[in-house]
């Protein structure tokens, strides 16, 4: 059994083998409608997130990304820190983690996704059982605010670990209900293998970087694309002006056909994989339906993907 969260979310799963199903399920459903929230464990997860909180702020490319997320979504919620401010979490409460749970974990506000080896007239039968007391509450986030990008260019140097330097350039992104979605996520895989224009010319041509690769976050609400390298502090000058004339060049050409090929296959083959474990393949379809994309997308997602082309690369890439 385990939790999770994030930007956009947040979840309670629970594995079991095939005869345990309704314990499983009977199990979940006390800790969705039953939470206690002692003070004394509260405390210790707020201390364990306190100890997660200062080891990141010792990680020279989590406080870059933080601090590219910072400049790029300002006071939007996704500017904040993952695991939030050492100040937020300290003064979180019990009173305030049930209010929380009575706004947010209602039946409007959900979506229950189990996969196996089960029968769904079953499932159903059990999960009405379990959680008729869950009340219907309302869904949240319908209209989530978007973030306003910076107008200019904005440049942020932190000091931190003389040793290494992070260069990070950052882009407002897309929402993951957005049509440009698909072709960015392509941009993305070909921007960050070992094959891509930056790892061959940065890192291994020029012997720049240590490391180079591309991110696209996105979520109910637009989010960013960031490309990022490792480097010795006395190269950064150098491999910056190297760094962003590539970046230049994409935007202005987009994919190679070679590199939307390559592309297309890494993604299709990582959710492939990844969709051969109930678990992932489980959370993927409760995440595509409770953020409004349907839990059947992932029967859509192939031909998605296939039909990005040359020219999509290309407008994506010079609009974002």
């Amino acid at each position: 059994i385990s939790s999770d969260s994030g930007y956009n979310s947040f979840l309670v799963s629970v594995e079991v083998m095939k005869p345990d199903l309704a314990l499983g399920l009977n199990l979940l459903s006390d800790v969705l409608l039953h939470p206690a929230f002692p003070e004394g464990e509260v405390d210790l997860e707020k201390k364990s997130q306190l100890a997660a909180i200062k080891a990141e702020q010792e990680q020279i490319t989590a406080v870059a990304r933080d601090t590219t997320r910072a400049t790029l979504f300002g006071h939007h919620a996704y500017g904040r820190p993952r695991l939030g401010s050492a100040e937020s979490v300290a003064a979180i409460s019990p009173e305030a983690l049930r209010a929380f749970h009575q706004t947010y974990a209602v039946g409007a506000n959900g979506v229950i996704s189990v996969f196996g080896d089960v029968k769904a007239e079953e499932v159903v039968k059990l999960v009405e059982k379990d959680l008729a007391g869950l009340p219907k509450g309302e869904l949240a986030l319908t209209s989530p605010a978007a973030p306003i990008p910076p107008t200019e260019t904005v440049r942020v140097t932190e000091e931190r670990d003389k040793q290494q330097a992070v260069v990070m350039i950052g882009y407002p992104g897309v929402s993951v209900l957005d049509p440009d979605r698909p072709a960015l996520e392509l941009i993305n895989e070909a921007s960050n293998d070992l094959g891509s224009r930056f790892f061959d010319r940065i890192r291994e041509k020029l012997g720049l970087a240590y490391f180079v690769g591309a991110g696209n976050f996105n979520g109910l609400a637009p989010g960013s694309f960031v490309f990022y390298l490792g480097t010795d502090p006395k190269k950064v000058d150098q491999v910056t002006k190297e760094f962003t004339s590539e970046i230049d060049k994409l935007a202005t050409e987009g994919l190679t056909p070679e590199e939307l090929i390559r592309a297309k296959k890494k993604l299709l083959g990582s959710e492939a994989i990844r969709n051969q474990s109930n678990a992932a393949f489980a959370g993927a379809v409760a995440m595509d339906e409770l953020i409004g994309l349907g839990y059947a997308n992932y029967e859509e997602r192939k031909a998605q993907i296939e039909a990005v082309t040359l020219e999509d690369t290309r407008r994506v890439a010079a609009k974002y």
